[in-house]
């Protein structure tokens, strides 16, 4: 095999590692989705909690003032009783009162249900704040394990990125050239090896003939189906 294969081949396996290790890299960055997902969720709830329990605690302080009115109404009312001058006003102030406070009394029993859904709603942003800090835990430590990981990841690919140079520095730039615009146009795989007589790029089977010049590893042979260049490891 002349020395110009045996570069093109070096270059393709250490292109195939260098493209897993990106590969990796990107499925790392993606791996988290579903955490991140959660994490966002959980702090949905806490705000969807946050506002339940804001609403409740306004309506309530609604209520409160409305039976702060009904008191000054009934008072007021309680004031003029000692000033009217016949028992018809006077039982009509006393109906009043009396209407008004059955409906303070119902303002208040509101007011005991909204409290109790008020600390149902308080309750409710603990128990999902709690559920939101521990999802947040999890993913950065998942996210810092992850780093490291891809850290270690393109350590790895400089590694390999640099050696690359070295093998495509062995090249003459036409060869090189070649290797890459094939690379480009049939998805980074540009050197297939040839096996029982077929292309291992695209599985066609070969000219007997073209399979023995490969085998000589003298030329630089091509597929005449997929274009790429073909060789036999022996």
């Amino acid at each position: 095999m002349n020395d110009d294969l045996q570069n093109l081949i070096t270059l393709q396996e250490l292109d195939s590692v260098i493209d897993g290790l990106r590969l990796r890299e990107e499925e790392m960055k993606t791996s988290l989705e579903s955490e991140k997902v959660a994490a966002a969720e959980c702090e949905q709830r806490v705000e969807e909690a946050k506002a339940r329990n804001q609403e409740c605690t306004v309506l309530v302080r609604g209520l409160e003032t409305d039976v702060q009115e009904l008191d000054d109404k009934m008072e007021k009312y309680r004031g003029q009783l000692n000033d009217v001058k016949s028992n018809r006003e006077y039982a009509s102030l006393q109906i009043e009162i009396s209407n008004l406070q059955d409906k303070k009394d119902r303002v208040e029993e509101q007011i005991i249900k909204e409290m109790e859904k008020c600390e149902e709603a308080k309750l409710e942003v603990q128990a999902v704040e709690a559920a939101r800090d521990k999802e947040r835990q999890v993913l950065q430590a998942k996210e810092a394990e992850q780093q490291k990981k891809i850290e270690v990841l393109r350590g790895k690919k400089r590694n390999e990125e640099g050696a690359r140079e070295n093998a495509v520095a062995k090249l003459r730039k036409i060869l090189a050239d070649k290797y890459n615009n094939i690379r480009t146009v049939r998805g980074g795989l540009a050197i297939v090896e040839v096996k029982g007589g077929s292309c291992q790029g695209c599985f066609i089977n070969l000219p007997p003939q073209l399979v023995i010049e490969v085998r000589k590893g003298v030329e630089i042979l091509d597929c005449y189906s997929c274009g790429r260049i073909l060789y036999i490891n022996e």
